[in-house]
């Protein structure tokens, strides 16, 4: 079993707008002041994807505890990341977030480089245990985090889906946030994909938003577990769901389908480099399944 390697340092922030206070993130502790605390100056995330260069994973639909999510996990530890992000349900069981997200991604969220996204089951064991253990987003689960030339803005999709208005509130507070952004790529990450092929949940509507009239990038999804890649109205949709819990089958293909898998569990890479960033899916025998890239400014 590999074990976890510690991740490298990469500065960044974390805006978290209900609380109003901006938290440093690095190897250490997060910290935050009455007053916000002026955030360090960001390292670029530079490289070309190749050995040595910055690296973030994305995994989804991931805490099984089992097998395959250690799979993943040791997929995930023998590229570095600097960052994991999540597409949510980062827990299944009511075995907890320390066995089910600790014991395989403990260094990254000890060192506030784990960026959750929730999910329905995050919600269904039990949404305090998720503010408890991932404290350094002081009880917020909408919020942003700036690597380098890259926004992420995190959207706590149950709460977007509670009702009409919620959604539109959250809608409202993302384009806001976006268009205040000078970040070179704009990326969303929410539980429900907007668009999906998976044949157990498919696509979401209430999320099929203006996101290219918004200025985003990439749309990063999960709920559905299976790898697939969309490209529609000039945003690329990716549906990360096959993180670690049992796999879906893909079904119909949804408008702009380029590319629905599920036959393995894997992991998204995501390395910037001058020209913008490219992205890789890989699965956990190793292949690359799939890999796009956005230019810089696109």
């Amino acid at each position: 079993m590999t074990s976890p390697r510690h991740p490298r340092r990469l500065r960044s922030w974390i805006v978290i707008v209900g609380a109003c206070v901006i938290v440093s993130a690095g190897l250490t502790s997060c910290a935050a002041s009455d007053g916000g605390l002026a955030p360090e100056s960001a390292s670029p995330v530079t490289g070309s994807g190749t050995e040595g260069s910055d690296t973030i994973a994305v995994i989804g639909d991931f805490g099984s505890g089992d097998e395959n999510e250690r799979a993943v996990a040791d997929l995930v530890a023998a590229r570095n990341p600097d960052a994991i992000f999540t597409t949510g349900d980062n827990v299944y069981s009511n075995a907890g977030y320390a066995a089910l997200v600790g014991d395989f991604y403990g260094p990254f969220v000890a060192a506030g480089t784990f960026y959750p996204a929730t999910g329905n089951h995050d919600y269904e064991q039990g949404i305090a245990a998720f503010d408890d253990y991932f404290g350094y987003l002081k009880g917020q689960r909408d919020y942003t985090v700036t690597l380098g030339d890259i926004e992420f803005f995190i959207l706590d999709g149950d709460q977007g889906l509670a009702s009409l208005d919620a959604n539109h509130n959250q809608e409202a507070w993302l384009r806001t946030m976006v268009g205040a952004s000078t970040a070179a790529h704009k990326i969303v990450v929410v539980h429900y994909p907007p668009y999906s092929s998976g044949d157990r949940h498919g696509s979401t509507p209430d999320y099929q938003w203006d996101f290219a009239g918004m200025g985003v990038t990439l749309v990063l999804s999960g709920h559905d577990h299976v790898y697939e890649r969309i490209e529609l109205g000039g945003v690329t949709y990716v549906v990360d769901g096959s993180g670690g819990k049992t796999l879906y089958a893909c079904g119909d293909s949804v408008s702009g389908s380029v590319l629905c898998f599920d036959a393995t569990f894997g992991a998204l890479f995501l390395s910037s480099n001058s020209g913008g960033f490219v992205a890789e899916f890989v699965a956990t025998d190793g292949r690359v399944i799939d890999s796009f890239s956005l230019p810089a400014g696109s």
